[in-house]
């Protein structure tokens, strides 16, 4: 008979246990609180950097209104770029900021292609049938920083003149008159044919 009321006894502890669960269970259910479940592990993602953005929450673009060094053209390039666009006759067309890897290749040896293949100069001038540069603007004002890239980058004006790339230096004005930009840069490319030899006169005998 003692086994008898040992079972008993644990049984009644059994449902006192769940019950008291059951009775826990509810409470929470009846206070809105989910019954918490084991969480899955989750692989926490790489996060993605995003874009700068400025204090209206759109994308902030490289440069200003002032010369800044991110700057993609400052003033006084755009403006000789405007000028020399209007300069130009049909047939030519102007871009700045060109890279001398895509006008220039290197023919053997690549050790001064490949110490001026990062390098960009300020305007070229290319055929607009061939696409073909015809000749390179180099703007400067002479101050420290913006000299003229004979002094400021000799291996350039090397490459360029290996690869018989005529330069034409513009130092920059307040202003400039559309003659004296565009004969340097006419003179290059439709040079005028050299004035014919008159013909000596016959002398009859």
């Amino acid at each position: 008979m003692g086994w008898i009321v040992a079972l008993s006894v644990i049984g009644i502890l059994i449902a006192m246990f769940i019950f008291a669960r059951a009775l826990v269970i509810w409470r929470r259910k009846r206070a809105g609180k989910e019954v918490k479940r084991p969480r899955k592990i989750k692989l926490k993602k790489k996060k993605e950097e995003k874009p700068l953005r400025n204090q209206n929450g759109k994308l902030d673009t490289k440069g200003s209104y002032c010369d800044v060094v991110d700057k993609y053209l400052y003033r006084k390039e755009l403006k000789l770029f405007v000028l020399i666009s209007k300069i130009l006759p049909k047939g030519y067309i102007v871009f700045p900021k060109v890279g001398v890897d895509t006008i220039l290749e290197p023919v053997g040896s690549h050790v001064l292609y490949d110490s001026i293949r990062d390098r960009y100069v300020d305007l070229v001038i290319f055929d607009l049938e061939t696409m073909k540069p015809r000749l390179v603007i180099d703007i400067f004002d002479g101050s420290i920083g913006d000299e003229q890239l004979e002094t400021e980058a000799p291996e350039v004006i090397e490459a360029l003149k290996s690869a018989e790339l005529p330069i034409v230096p513009i130092k920059v004005k307040t202003s400039y008159t559309p003659e004296e930009l565009k004969e340097p840069i006419m003179a290059i490319l439709e040079p005028k044919p050299d004035e014919e030899e008159s013909e000596p006169e016959n002398i009859n005998s």
